[in-house]
């Protein structure tokens, strides 16, 4: 889950939750020899991170805003997606 908020400081790497709405995208992670790899291997260097929700939500109202099925590739392509 990657939920990209704008401006980020050494304290908040991956965004701040905040009141309004919030993007979260959902992946599914390989191994490069196609097997799953568990959440806990999620940072290995070759493990593939393959979007598969962008979900927006209202954290303030939880409430789903929209759901959107993403394309079966990722800005890499094929290669391993940074963990970063």
């Amino acid at each position: 889950m990657f939920p990209f908020l704008g401006r980020r400081n050494h304290q908040d790497m991956m965004g701040a939750m905040r009141d309004g709405p919030t993007r979260m995208i959902f992946s599914q992670l390989t191994w490069p020899n196609g097997q799953y790899a568990s959440a806990d291997e999620a940072l290995a260097f070759t493990v593939k991170h393959l979007p598969l929700l962008r979900v927006d939500v209202d954290t303030q109202n939880s409430q789903v805003l929209n759901v959107d099925k993403t394309a079966p590739r990722n800005y890499w392509g094929q290669m391993p997606m940074p963990a970063f």
